[in-house]
């Protein structure tokens, strides 16, 4: 099945964030199944200027909310009403440093679904397949 590709206006429609909260640039989205975005670092992002000034790396945090705007992509279909809430961050890695400039694919996958809580699987890889992290997110659904 072909994805859906979304424009950050798009996406800015399926999550709680504002623009200068987003952190992805496009994002192709097989609906209830899983998610591919795109992240452009150009080395001028706020979080770069101190972390670490002589040797920019992107913080873990980061690549986490990454994984977490990822998953609001795809659990957007199955929002009632409010804002998802991140439950849990269980065995999170980071295999590799990211410098500027690169460029990343986040994706998160569907494992589970029970009621509504939502298991995702979420990777953050190079454009030439290297994983540079990996984890699972727990998230509530958004309720009436």
């Amino acid at each position: 099945m072909a994805g859906i590709r979304l424009t950050t206006d798009e996406i800015l429609e399926r999550i709680p964030h504002g623009r200068q909260a987003l952190l992805l640039d496009g994002a192709e989205l097989e609906p209830r199944r899983s998610v591919t975005c795109d992240v452009k670092l150009s080395g001028d992002e706020r979080f770069f200027a101190d972390h670490y000034p002589d040797m920019p790396i992107l913080p873990g945090h980061i690549l986490v909310e990454m994984f977490a705007q990822a998953g609001a992509i795809l659990c957007a279909d199955d929002r009632r009403e409010g804002t998802d809430l991140l439950v849990s961050i269980e065995a999170v890695r980071f295999r590799a440093p990211t410098s500027p400039p690169a460029a990343l694919t986040i994706s998160a996958e569907l494992r589970t679904r029970r009621l509504s809580v939502v298991w995702l699987d979420c990777r953050a890889c190079r454009k030439d397949g290297e994983v540079v992290a990996h984890g699972s997110l727990i998230v509530a659904l958004g309720r009436r």
